[in-house]
């Protein structure tokens, strides 16, 4: 399990909140407040979660994800989650 981190940039209008890491059930509490925290960073304009550098989040990190999200909208702005592209999967050999 990765160690969860997070950046925080604000570049013109919007405020950018990296996430590194793995973001398993029992960090979903960081995961929300690193969020609050971006939104405190620049009160208006959109939020942008990035998540490409995150091995594993939980269906509770997505919850989380989700609600802010939401939360977002209901103070006029707009919070958008980034992810790359999954990584490929390795495959057992078939002869």
């Amino acid at each position: 399990m990765n160690e969860l981190s997070f950046t925080c940039e604000v570049h013109r209008h919007t405020t950018t909140l990296t996430v590194h890491g793995t973001v398993e059930s029992d960090r979903t509490e960081k995961l929300g407040d690193a969020i609050a925290m971006a939104s405190i960073m620049r009160t208006r304009g959109p939020i942008v979660v990035d998540v490409t550098d995150v091995d594993r989040l939980s269906p509770a990190a997505l919850a989380v994800l989700r609600r802010a999200t939401n939360d977002a909208g209901v103070a006029g702005r707009r919070l958008t989650v980034r992810a790359g592209a999954p990584a490929p999967r390795q495959s057992a050999g078939v002869a």
